[in-house]
């Protein structure tokens, strides 16, 4: 059965954003992880030193994706806490990761934190602690183009399998 909601998840500088505006220009219905944030009142404080807003993640899990859309993704980091009926986990090289993120001008303990993130797994190691049964998808956007990875995620959410945290990509 196709889905109809999913995340699209992974560390800062992976992809996410430009595969979701591409994804949106096929009729999926983008939200960000901060649009539901703000909609629910879960938007916490800001962490000065990784330059980020906190976000109620109990209180994510707790939002009912309506839309008008026929399909709706969740874009962000943490979006893989959204009640959502599968989730794309994206990845990239740790020394490309670094260079993307220099590029966007983060601080050095930012960049670092999400490098460590992305080599451990990431999302792979929050999902682990929450036993979901929903389809996982993992794709690595090292070299791999939007459009060919937007042409992916659409097949899957027509046909969506699932790989067990074991076939992660593992860069260590």
């Amino acid at each position: 059965m196709p889905l109809r909601s999913f995340a699209l998840t992974g560390t800062p500088g992976v992809g996410k954003t430009s595969l979701a505006n591409q994804l949106s220009l096929h009729g999926i219905h983008i939200m960000s992880v901060v649009e539901i944030a703000n909609t629910i009142n879960a938007i916490g404080s800001i962490d000065e030193k990784m330059d980020a807003v906190e976000i109620d993640v109990e209180a994510l899990q707790s939002f009912n994706l309506e839309s008008s859309a026929d399909k709706v993704c969740v874009d962000g980091h943490l979006s893989h806490f959204a009640n959502v009926g599968g989730i794309v986990i994206l990845r990239c090289q740790p020394e490309e990761l670094r260079n993307r993120l220099v590029g966007r001008g983060y601080r050095e303990v930012k960049i670092q934190a999400n490098v460590e993130a992305e080599m451990i797994g990431g999302p792979w190691m929050e999902l682990n602690t929450m036993h979901l049964e929903i389809p996982v998808m993992e794709l690595d956007t090292t070299l791999t183009p939007v459009e060919t990875l937007c042409e992916m995620v659409l097949e899957w959410i027509e046909a969506p399998s699932s790989i067990s945290p074991e076939q992660a990509i593992d860069w260590l």
